[in-house]
């Protein structure tokens, strides 16, 4: 199974504060534990900064599609 690569998850953490082994738990885990809104909003500024198009909903109802995004290094827009 892919992975998102290593050095991504860091950058999030750095821009928001929220552990990375939280955002990797949460974008891998099969029962989510969903963030909160406040979470999501900063996860969807760092992001944005990052030059990724996750919004807050993304982050809390499609985490499977960033995962994939962040995998394969694309925006959502071109996943979809």
């Amino acid at each position: 199974m892919k992975r998102i690569p290593n050095n991504i998850l860091p950058k999030f953490e750095k821009e928001t504060g929220i552990k990375a082994k939280f955002i990797s738990a949460y974008l891998s885990e099969k029962d989510k534990v969903m963030p909160g809104r406040k979470r999501c909003l900063s996860l969807e500024k760092a992001s944005q900064k990052l030059g990724y198009n996750f919004t807050a909903s993304d982050w809390m109802f499609n985490p499977d599609k960033i995962k994939q995004a962040l995998i394969n290094q694309t925006s959502p827009k071109d996943a979809a």
